[in-house]
């Protein structure tokens, strides 16, 4: 795994994860969640057969260090950061967001003989999860494919959505890829940090049709 349970703290509170159990079976379930999650979110930037490599060559090829660690780079005369997966020292990554998002969504309700009930709270009083659910999910979108609108196009879709597809020549009609692309320089996304060095990610699978996850509202929707 790429983080561990300490990574769930503070504002991405995890809790019970240290709290005494017999089967341990809080800590357990997270760690079996955070690989899943990881696999779940780099195959899909990555392309399956990248993520395999990278998952036994990321502590030592220089491509896969930058993509964890960070690095400042030049094109077109301007500047462009990536911030790295994962930093180490302050435990932050936006698989931080994502998985924070996939745990909370799912235990929402328990399984019962009965079905699905709410979960019960032991201390303190029951309260919507929802937007803390949704202001981490938008933060993993920001970090995972951007925030940069087609043409500087602002405001919200016919449904509520951000504008967030952009067209993209797909033979003699259009298609659609993400809008995460940042022509300006500063702080880059995943997904623009990937397209920018595919040059030297042979393995990338660089088809950005597949990308234009949404951003939610404060209803989760």
């Amino acid at each position: 795994m790429l983080i561990d349970e300490t990574y769930f703290t503070g504002l991405m509170l995890i809790p019970n994860v240290a709290e005494p159990d017999p089967n341990n079976r809080s800590a357990n379930d997270l760690s079996n969640l955070i690989d899943n999650c990881e696999e779940e979110v780099l195959s899909f930037a990555f392309g399956a057969v990248m993520w395999d490599h990278f998952k036994t060559k990321y502590t030592t090829e220089q491509a896969y260090i930058d993509i964890m660690n960070g690095k400042t780079y030049q094109k077109d005369d301007k500047t462009f950061i990536w911030r790295g997966l994962v930093d180490e020292d302050k435990k932050q990554s936006l698989l931080v967001d994502y998985i924070f998002c996939q745990y909370h969504t799912n235990n929402v309700t328990q399984q019962t003989e009965f079905g699905q009930v709410a979960a019960d709270t032991k201390i303190g009083q029951k309260a919507s999860s929802t937007p803390k659910i949704v202001k981490a999910w938008n933060n993993f979108l920001m970090k995972f494919q951007g925030g940069t609108y087609l043409n500087g196009a602002t405001g919200l879709t016919a449904e509520g959505n951000p504008y967030w597809i952009i067209p993209r020549r797909l033979g003699n009609g259009y298609g659609v890829s993400y809008a995460g692309g940042n022509t300006q320089g500063g702080e880059v996304s995943l997904i623009q940090y990937l397209t920018d060095h595919k040059a030297d990610l042979p393995l990338l699978n660089n088809d950005h049709s597949k990308f234009g996850l949404q951003f939610k509202n404060s209803f989760g929707i």
